[in-house]
């Protein structure tokens, strides 16, 4: 089987696994937002209160966005290292001409 169906066929062979382990936790987030829902008390702030300036909105979005992009790395970080037993089985480290070709794009 050529490389490229390999990987076509691992490919979804990981989609699939990934529907199977995404579900249970949707579910699990879905019943503790159930729980919070009842406990969080609602907050009425008028729209027109207490407004900041678009420069003050844009870079708090920002800001916020630069976290969260920064904990969605460290939590792929950890899968990564969690998942480590598995994918040492698929993925083979790199050999001499992988790290030739990095070699060679970094020059």
């Amino acid at each position: 089987m050529p490389a490229t169906e390999t990987l076509t066929d691992l490919e979804s062979k990981a989609l699939e696994a990934l529907g199977k382990v995404q579900e249970p936790v949707v579910d699990v987030v879905r019943k503790a937002a159930d729980q919070l829902e009842t406990r969080i008390p609602e907050v009425n702030v008028s729209i027109t209160e207490n407004l900041p300036s678009l420069t003050e909105f844009l870079d708090a979005r920002f800001d916020f966005a630069a976290k969260l992009l920064d904990n969605q790395k460290q939590f792929t970080h950890d899968l990564l290292a969690a998942m480590k037993p598995v994918t040492e089985k698929i993925v083979k480290p790199a050999g001499p001409v992988a790290k030739a070709a990095k070699t060679m794009k970094a020059a």
